[in-house]
């Protein structure tokens, strides 16, 4: 029998997370589509994780699935793309809320516009735990289109080509914050990049989140980017980071994330109840989702300059 074409590699990592990976994969697998497929990939999970997609994987409700000890999440990303098949990559995680209607506009567009290697969006991220704050970042978006000046957002929003890969490369496995980095250093290189305006996810903080496992090394990996920075335009990044002090939402949501001073607490972001939380955060973003207006959610025009 002929197989089908697969259009579209939903992948994830994860360790550890049965109680909120129970809730995203199966919301995953109720929105996928036959031309689409599941990889999983679990860093060798002890708390039953393993088993209950071993299970899902033998019922062919997730198509894809390893289990073994890695050496974190840009590793399980790595065995994740070179197991998937899909002309197009997106990257999920395992505590994340997700728009899979705005996914499907998402894979329709890049399937209709072959020349784009990455596409981006924006969405939520639960400041303070109760309060949602949309972060934005088209604005570093429009300076890469006309400055070419490297930038990162949030993995969730991420969407890449298959082909592009030789050119984007994989994860670097010695970096915490994978996604930040994977896209720091691919928005440095000569790719085609477009942009979706809705919001495509709500990022769902929580004690065992990354932001908190390794904040200490965040300052250190931003360095990083300053080097691609200064590959890329040959100018220095930090009146970059400077500037962003100035704006008051993104000022209150970096300096969560990223700044190792942060009075945040992880037990401020103990989540008791994943599911009633994820359900709300699903209405609240589904309704913003479908209140949007604008005809053209897409941004994308070919920079007129590619450095070598």
């Amino acid at each position: 029998m002929e197989s089908k074409e697969i259009n579209l590699s939903y992948f994830m990592t994860t360790f550890n997370k049965l109680p909120y990976l129970k809730i995203v994969v199966g919301e995953l697998i109720k929105n996928r589509q036959d031309d689409e497929e599941i990889i999983i990939v679990d860093g060798g999970s002890t708390d039953g994780s393993a088993e209950w997609l071993q299970e899902l994987h033998a019922d062919n409700k997730i198509q894809k699935f390893s289990s073994a000890k890695d050496f974190g999440e840009s590793h399980g990303n790595n065995r994740a793309i070179l197991l998937s098949e899909g002309k197009l990559l997106k990257v999920l995680t395992d505590d994340d809320v997700y728009n899979f209607e705005g996914i499907r506009e998402c894979k329709n567009y890049m399937l209709q516009h072959e020349e784009i290697d990455i596409l981006g969006a924006d969405g939520y991220d639960n400041y303070k735990v109760k309060e949602l704050v949309m972060v934005s970042h088209i604005p570093h978006f429009e300076k890469w289109l006309s400055r070419k000046i490297p930038f990162s957002f949030y993995g969730p929003g991420l969407m890449f080509r298959r082909s592009s890969i030789p050119l984007l490369g994989l994860y670097n496995c010695a970096v915490r914050f994978s996604d930040s980095e994977f896209i720091h250093r691919a928005t440095s290189l000569p790719v085609k990049i477009a942009w979706f305006k809705k919001p495509l996810f709500v990022h769902l903080i929580n004690s065992e989140s990354n932001t908190f496992k390794f904040l200490r090394r965040k300052k250190l990996e931003i360095e990083m980017h300053e080097l691609y920075t200064r590959i890329a335009t040959g100018e220095s990044a930090i009146n970059l980071f400077t500037r962003r002090k100035y704006n008051r939402i993104k000022q209150s949501v970096y300096n969560l994330l990223f700044q190792p001073s942060s009075k945040s607490k992880k037990s401020d972001y103990e989540t008791h109840d994943f599911k009633a939380l994820y359900y709300l955060h699903y209405q609240y973003l589904m309704e913003n989702f479908n209140n949007y207006k604008d005809e053209n959610p897409f941004i994308y025009l070919k920079p007129s300059v590619i450095k070598n």
